[in-house]
């Protein structure tokens, strides 16, 4: 699921009242590239 998606997904469930945590799924690759650096960290 792109990082797009995620954010309406969250703003669904949130406009729904509904209080569960949503996960982002991604790949190993992802986590140790982008996600592990600054800018990937504030983009989630």
């Amino acid at each position: 699921m792109p990082v797009g998606n995620f954010f309406l997904y969250q703003l669904a469930i949130e406009a729904l009242g509904i209080k569960a945590p949503l996960y982002l799924a991604v790949t190993l690759l992802s986590y140790q590239g982008i996600l592990s650096e600054k800018i990937g960290q504030l983009a989630i």
